[in-house]
C-alpha cells in the first residue's frame, strides 16, 4: 500500500505520457509504477535522469547511498566529481538524489576505512553542493515504496514547472 495517495487521472483529457530518459550506464534504475511515466535507457551527458525533449533542462544525479557520495569525494575522484557539480549546476532543474538517510553517515565512513574524509567532511560537501552550487541534495532512504511515490511527485513537479501538463 502506498504510503502517500497519488490522485487518479480523472480529467477529460487524457494525461501526457511522460518519458524518463535513464543513462545507459545506470546499474539499478528506477521506476514509477504508474501509467502516466516511461522509462527509456539512453547516454546522458549529465545526470542519470531527464526528461525526454528537456535533456537540457532537466538533470538528475541518483546516488545509491552515501558511501556512493564519499567514493565521489575521496581521492582521485574529487576533481572530476567537482567538474560534474559544475556540469550540473548549468541545468536550472536538477538534485541529487541519495537513496539513504543522512542518519547512516557513520555506518557509511565504517564501510570507507579508506577513506580521507572526517564525517563532518560530508557536512560541508552537503553545504557546497547546495549553495555554492545551487544543487538540492535530497535523501530519499531506502524504502522502495517511499522512493517510488517521491519519484512520481518529484517528476509531476517537475512537469509542472515545465507547464508540459
Amino acid at each position: 500500500m502506498p504510503y502517500l495517495r497519488r490522485k487518479s487521472s480523472k480529467s477529460k483529457s487524457k494525461p501526457k505520457l511522460i518519458t524518463i530518459l535513464v543513462d545507459d550506464r545506470e546499474n539499478n534504475p528506477w521506476t514509477i509504477p504508474h501509467p502516466d511515466f516511461k522509462f527509456e535507457k539512453y547516454r546522458l551527458n549529465v545526470g542519470d535522469y531527464t526528461i525526454k525533449g528537456f535533456e537540457d533542462q532537466v538533470a538528475i544525479e541518483k546516488k545509491s547511498g552515501i558511501v556512493e557520495l564519499i567514493a565521489n569525494l575521496s581521492g582521485k575522484d574529487r576533481p572530476r566529481f567537482k567538474r560534474f557539480l559544475k556540469k550540473l549546476s548549468e541545468h536550472p532543474i536538477k538534485c541529487i538524489v541519495i537513496e539513504d538517510s543522512l542518519s547512516h553517515i557513520d555506518a557509511a565512513f565504517r564501510a570507507c576505512p579508506k577513506t580521507h574524509l572526517e564525517p563532518a567532511s560530508i557536512y560541508y560537501w552537503l553545504s557546497v553542493i547546495t549553495i555554492k552550487y545551487q544543487i538540492p541534495v535530497l535523501f530519499i532512504g531506502s524504502n522502495k515504496q517511499q522512493r517510488e511515490d517521491f519519484l512520481y511527485y518529484l517528476f509531476s513537479e517537475i512537469m509542472k514547472q515545465l507547464k508540459v501538463r
